[in-house]
């Protein structure tokens, strides 16, 4: 049997005196649901996009969902009570006939959007197109139009055909 031995970390350019960093041990970060939730927010196809169309303006459900296009309403809903449960919009019920409620961000949603989704929109222009080829290129696992609107929806570029 060979022993072998781990190679010594690299050198810190932190001083000896500086203390250690406050993020957690990688293990840890798997295991944080901090995290978990963060990411929880990108794992439902509409949740992006409707806080995206929220980011440019507060909305009634109807001018919403005319914004987005291509959601049911039922699927809206859920994707609203799911945001809200989130607290990440909020519903502004006014006192008209009929009733309405109107949908914002919270100061939450805004640093979402503003935050993580902004810089995942970024990445999806510079790399999308990437993103689409080598995924085309995995066989059995081609992209469908489906994911390449996903993509694009992010990076508020249009789909092409529409």
């Amino acid at each position: 049997m060979v022993a072998t031995s781990a190679a010594p970390p690299p050198p810190s350019n932190r001083p000896a005196s500086a203390s250690p960093s406050p993020s957690p041990p990688r293990d840890e970060l798997v295991a944080d649901c901090r995290v978990r939730a963060a990411t929880d927010l990108l794992m439902h196809r509409w949740d992006p996009v409707v806080l995206a169309a929220l980011d440019e303006k507060s909305r009634d459900r109807s001018a919403l969902r005319a914004a987005i296009g291509q959601i049911s309403d039922k699927v809206l809903g859920q994707t609203l009570d799911r945001l809200e449960a989130s607290g990440l919009i909020t519903r502004m019920r006014t006192r008209t006939a009929p009733p309405r409620a109107v949908l914002s961000l919270t100061p939450l949603g805004t640093s979402f959007c503003r935050g993580p989704l902004q810089a995942l929109g970024d990445w999806a222009e510079t790399h999308g197109d990437d993103l689409l080829d080598a995924m085309s290129a995995g066989g059995d696992h081609a992209v469908t139009a489906e994911a390449e609107n996903g993509v694009r929806a992010y990076s508020g570029t249009p789909h092409p055909s529409g």
